[in-house]
Formats: C-alpha cells, structure tokens, sequence
C-alpha cells in the first residue's frame, strides 16, 4: 500500500542518516538508494544520495582496509597463488605478512624470486610474530 511504501521510504532515510553520521558510507548510499526507489518524487532523499555519490567519488570512504588470509596444507598451492597475486599488475598496493614455521623460510625464497626483490621492499622479521 501506499502508507508501507512511505514508511520504508522513511525508515530508509532515517538509515541512511544513521549511516552517514557513523561514517558507514557504503551503507548510507544504500539506504538512500532504496528510499529513492521507493519515493522518486522526494528530491531532498535523492539530493543526500548524490551528495554522498560526490563526496566518495566511487572510492571507498569508510577507512576499511581489505585483508585476504591465505591457508591451506603443505603442496595446495598457496604460494603459487600469492605470486600470481603479486606478479599480475591488480592495480591496487599489497602487502604481505607472511608466517614462516620452522628455522629455514622456504616460502621467502620463492616469493623474492624472479624480479619481486628489485620491484618491492621485502621485509624478513624473525621474531616468530
């Protein structure tokens, strides 16, 4: 009905008030969005999410930084794929910690082959993190 369609269309402002007062910008336009679709006719809901869509300008406001964690048992391929990672050009700065077990860092040395040493700053801690 309509009185549900404007509440939603309410309760997703408010959301995305919410949202943007904690700094959850990924979220807020989400929630304006949905209010948008809901109320096309409000220009003040659409006037907050392209205010929002502006001030972010398609990058990632919240101050999360993405972190993958490579496991699996000895032969899977883990390294395999880390210099894949590190050898394909992402686009995006990556750093690796890496735990090394036991008293000869194997994995250092396949991943400082080939030209990694000469392109990154490779870091060896050994103070078993």
């Amino acid at each position: 009905s309509a009185e549900q369609r404007q509440a939603l269309q309410r309760l997703a402002e408010y959301r995305g008030d919410i949202f943007t007062g904690l700094g959850a910008v990924q979220q807020a336009q989400q929630s304006f969005t949905l209010g948008t679709l809901l109320a096309p006719d409000n220009a003040e809901l659409r006037a907050k999410r392209d205010r929002l869509l502006q001030e972010t300008n398609g990058q990632e406001a919240d101050g999360k930084v993405p972190c993958s964690i490579i496991t699996g048992f000895l032969g899977s391929g883990k390294t395999t794929l880390l210099n894949h990672i590190l050898r394909e050009n992402h686009g995006k700065r990556i750093a690796i910690i890496e735990n090394e077990f036991g008293e000869v860092g194997i994995d250092d040395a396949l991943v400082k082959g080939d030209n990694m040493a000469q392109e990154e700053d490779i870091v060896e801690m050994n103070n078993g993190c």
